[in-house]
């Protein structure tokens, strides 16, 4: 029986890191199209009807946080289903959520905003409250080996929910609130879905795989 497995395994196809890179950003890009776009629109609605959101930094700084979890608790989980042991994929997902997250929510939507010419002042969060952030990201890699199979497919949804909602009210709650007009909505979703796509695809799939040396199966990745 064992040998009969071993045969098996074996005998399955490997997806090389380039080809299973290619078939998961295939199917994430048109959720993050859609996702960000419709987050462009809600958050354009919400700060005409409730003005106050985009004068409270608040509301940025909480949905940071939420961000800051739930990429690692994404990154984490995939990096689990890999050979690189508990340690590195806890390190990967707090390390690599914060990074990301930073870039994604603040970073990039800042020099958008700068791009097209919306007045926006820079806070980065974790240099402002360091314990909040790493407390959420140690709480996210420590909820990422729960479950970890289910979770490496729902959170990556959830991420690319969070973080388009982050950086869209990065943008309303730190710049002049320009943003707000409908005729800036084709510019937000542009801005989002650079800020959006690149860091969580980066954090959740393209980092934990290439730093673990396996495919998204969790198997090695085949000699070139």
């Amino acid at each position: 029986m064992e040998q009969d497995s071993r045969a098996n395994g074996a005998a399955r196809p490997r997806t090389s890191f380039r080809e299973a890179l290619r078939l998961e950003l295939r199917h994430h890009l048109p959720f993050t199209v859609v996702v960000t776009a419709a987050t462009a629109v809600a958050a354009s609605v919400a700060v005409r009807a409730w003005p106050a959101i985009a004068d409270s930094g608040a509301s940025f700084a909480g949905a940071h946080l939420i961000h800051v979890f739930v990429s690692a608790v994404a990154t984490t989980a995939v990096a689990s289903r890999q050979r690189g042991g508990p340690a590195l994929a806890a390190g990967l997902g707090i390390v690599g959520s914060v990074a990301f997250c930073t870039l994604s929510d603040i970073l990039l939507p800042y020099a958008g905003a700068l791009a097209f010419g919306s007045p926006v002042s820079l806070d980065v969060e974790v240099l402002e409250a360091p314990v909040q952030v790493g407390l959420a990201a140690a709480a996210g890699a420590a909820g990422g080996f729960a479950h970890m199979r289910r979770l490496s497919v729902y959170s990556h949804s959830a991420h690319v929910l969070v973080s388009s909602l982050a950086s869209v009210l990065y943008v309303h709650t730190h710049s002049d609130g320009a943003w707000a007009d409908w005729a800036h909505a084709p510019g937000m979703a542009a801005v989002l879905f650079f800020s959006v796509f690149l860091p969580c695809c980066m954090s959740d799939l393209v980092m934990p795989v290439a730093c673990t040396h396996c495919d998204f199966r969790g198997r090695a990745n085949p000699e070139p």
